[in-house]
């Protein structure tokens, strides 16, 4: 009995032996594998991307109407790679105010089409800033507050952006005039229709490179702020217009600015509008003058940052001296303080 029960011990410790060497092959055997194991090729689209050729009016940029997004954020395929250091699209900032505008850029070498989407009304106009390509995307203050899908694609090349717009906060502002002032101006449709006729083409006209100088500058000193931009303007208990600029408040003769480098397409008395001046600083970017009691600048004329191309007044639809500050992209009116933070458009 005894001997019977040693042999089964020995067994048992023969076979325990057994099966730790094999456990031990079997580890070495996993991670000999593990190291050794090919990887798997990964195919990345390299091809660069053709640059956009010059901007022209035949090549806006191709507009179209976003699909609704779904809640939350958009699914990762996991087979998105961004674009290589020499090509790429970038749009900044993703974050809008209603009023305000984005900046989308293309780097490469080459030359061809880009198209790009947006849900928007206003066309691109790209142009060359620095060597850069350059378009500037405006957001007109009627703009729903939400999120828009932005796509740009070119030579094989594709990116896609969620672009965030958010509530301009616009104020109301409540006028009570002299009744003959409004009927002679703001209420006048001979008056409307000069100003539509005149300067409102002139939106469309743009120059296909940067012309500005770093940030832009407040075209008068002194006074303040009595008009913002965008307001929701009532004259005598009616509903008139959005203010599409802001009002400076200044001692008439106050010398005003060119607020950046550019070239002047406007320079003439508007009854709406007074004298006014409209200077384009490239890529569609306009800056405008309203009101002042003379010009110092002609139409055709290059100003630089700083040149005095007018003395403030109260010429047209006003009540009192001050200088009317504008900016357009496109026919799109923009909030004209962005372009004096110069935290948005490319210096």
């Amino acid at each position: 009995m005894r001997t019977r029960r040693l042999l089964s011990v020995a067994v048992l410790c023969m076979l325990s032996m057994l099966l730790i060497v094999k456990g031990a092959q079997f580890v070495i055997n996993a991670r000999e594998i593990t190291r050794t194991a090919p990887l798997e090729p990964v195919s990345i689209d390299s091809s660069a991307v053709d640059a956009v050729p010059g901007a022209s009016p035949a090549d806006p940029g191709d507009e179209g109407v976003s699909a609704p997004l779904p809640d939350g954020p958009l699914p990762d395929s996991g087979n998105h790679v961004d674009a290589a250091e020499d090509y790429g699209f970038e749009l900044s900032p993703l974050t809008v105010k209603q009023g305000g505008f984005a900046v989308l850029t293309l780097t490469g070498e080459g030359s061809g089409l880009v198209n790009v989407t947006t849900p928007f009304d206003s066309g691109l106009i790209w142009g060359d800033h620095d060597g850069v390509r350059t378009a500037l995307l405006p957001v007109s203050w009627t703009c729903e507050i939400g999120d828009y899908l932005i796509t740009a694609e070119g030579g094989g090349h594709r990116e896609e952006f969620l672009l965030h717009v958010v509530d301009g906060e616009f104020p109301v502002q409540e006028l009570v005039i002299d009744e003959s002032l409004a009927s002679d101006t703001i209420n006048s449709d001979a008056a409307n229709n000069e100003y539509m006729a005149k300067a409102h083409p002139i939106k469309s006209q743009f120059i296909g490179s940067s012309l500005w100088n770093g940030v832009f500058m407040r075209p008068v000193e002194g006074g303040w702020r009595s008009t913002e931009f965008g307001s929701i303007r009532y004259v005598n208990g009616v509903y008139t217009e959005r203010h599409g600029g802001e009002d400076l408040a200044v001692a008439a003769g106050t010398p005003v600015y060119a607020a950046n480098s550019g070239t002047v397409l406007f320079a003439e008395y508007l009854t709406l509008t007074g004298n006014t001046v409209c200077i384009e600083h490239g890529l569609g970017l306009k800056t405008w003058y309203y009101h002042m009691n003379e010009l110092y600048v002609a139409a055709g004329q290059e100003v630089r940052k700083g040149d005095v191309i007018g003395a403030v007044g109260s010429t047209g639809f006003s009540t009192g001296a001050h200088l009317h500050f504008g900016a357009t992209i496109g026919t799109v009116w923009v909030d004209p303080e962005l372009l004096l933070a110069g935290t948005v458009l490319p210096e």
